[in-house]
């Protein structure tokens, strides 16, 4: 029986790694292009919300989010009728960085689908989506 732990943790590292990579030369750091990507296709949202998402823990978003903040690439507001709920949006230089991490993603994308065919993509997806749903992952 194939070991299908092995590769999906050894596909993963290499997805990280290369995502990494792309993600430091742009001057993003780890966590960054996850938070980014999601408030850029969803919009400006609460940090529980923005973590769960990401599929990261909540406060390991809130120590990102910080630096993302001291980056200027969101701003945090207060909801006028909550005043104890803090929105998270991005700035207008956090659309920028947003856009190059999901070209980053892009890019990795299509060097881990290098010579595989759509049909191929197409099955591998519905499986890894399967594999997802019996893991209980974090939906998106």
């Amino acid at each position: 029986m194939t070991e299908m732990h092995r590769l999906l943790i050894r596909a993963d590292s290499a997805m990280r790694k290369t995502v990494l990579a792309d993600a430091a030369a742009k001057g993003l750091s780890m966590g960054q292009p996850k938070l980014l990507e999601y408030l850029y296709r969803h919009g400006s949202s609460d940090q529980k919300t923005i973590a769960a998402g990401s599929g990261i823990e909540p406060a390991t978003a809130g120590t990102v989010l910080m630096r993302m903040e001291t980056q200027g690439l969101i701003a945090r507001e207060r909801k006028s009728e909550d005043k104890r709920a803090i929105i998270v949006a991005l700035t207008d230089k956090g659309r920028i960085a947003a856009k190059n991490a999901i070209n980053i993603f892009n890019a990795a994308d299509n060097k881990a689908l290098k010579g595989i065919d759509a049909k191929d993509i197409a099955v591998a997806s519905e499986v890894l989506e399967k594999i997802c749903a019996n893991l209980d992952c974090e939906k998106e």
